[in-house]
């Protein structure tokens, strides 16, 4: 639903009439700079997202890691303690 030529040719001829002509450049520019620092703060938004995105799935990939790795089994345990018992005589 975009705005035809009519509709904006009537936006423009209603600021004219509330604003007058002398105000009407200063009023687009500051309509232009507030369009700019939103588009700006969207763009850092978006970074941001991107950024923490990434480091939850870094974060993952180490978590399947952890979750691949071989297990301690009861064995390696026992070997343990027998090498800190000889370890102590």
């Amino acid at each position: 639903m975009g705005l035809g030529v009519w509709e904006i040719g009537l936006i423009v001829f209603a600021a004219l009439l509330v604003f007058g002509p002398k105000q009407l450049p200063g009023l687009g520019k500051s309509l232009g700079q507030a369009i700019r620092g939103l588009k700006d703060a969207m763009s850092e938004a978006q970074n941001a997202m991107n950024e923490a995105s990434s480091d939850s799935t870094s974060k993952t990939a180490s978590k399947a890691q952890i979750r691949d790795a071989e297990p301690i089994t009861s064995e390696t345990e026992s070997e343990t303690s027998a090498e800190k018992h000889t370890n102590k005589t």
